[in-house]
């Protein structure tokens, strides 16, 4: 495969196609050069004493401190056709208040429905609209995105409280 043809995949084809041809060092400097251009990737410089500090304030920006994290959480919802349906979900992530524009976070097996439009938990008695989704799941690595039994793909979606 030629490096025009790289460019023409999509950042996560492109990703499959380096971990299934792992030899090929021209599809992985491609992969890297986009991911950074994307800002998927960071460059630490380990002689730069402040570069820890630089990693945590990019972390912190995507996590809220109280945040609660419900794993395979059972859910309502209703879909765009009117369906309601119980989901259990991968991972249903409440905020205290609105966190980068989302009151929850819900990622869900991708063998599910994607058109869902209203979201509630029963355990918590909390219902929310969908507002942002469904968004292929960008996490990458051992927690789902090698595509792996055990690390499925999955829906993505911002939720605001009703």
């Amino acid at each position: 495969m030629t490096s025009a043809n790289y460019k023409s995949m999509s950042l996560q084809e492109l990703r499959r196609y380096v971990l299934d041809h792992r030899d090929n060092m021209d599809a992985f400097q491609t992969y890297v050069d986009r991911s950074q251009e994307e800002g998927r990737m960071i460059n630490i410089n380990l002689e730069d004493i402040q570069w820890q500090i630089e990693v945590d304030k990019k972390m912190d920006s995507s996590h809220h401190p109280q945040e609660q994290d419900y794993i395979s959480e059972v859910v309502q919802v209703v879909t765009s056709t009117g369906q309601e349906l119980n989901i259990t979900t991968y991972l249903l992530r409440v905020y205290p208040e609105t966190f980068n524009g989302y009151d929850a976070y819900m990622d869900i097996p991708m063998s599910d429905p994607s058109d869902i439009q209203t979201v509630y938990s029963p355990r918590l008695n909390k219902r929310w609209t969908v507002v942002v989704g469904p968004k292929e799941s960008p996490v990458n690595g051992y927690f789902r995105g090698d595509y792996s039994e055990n690390n499925p793909p999955a829906w993505v979606f911002g939720l605001r409280s009703t």
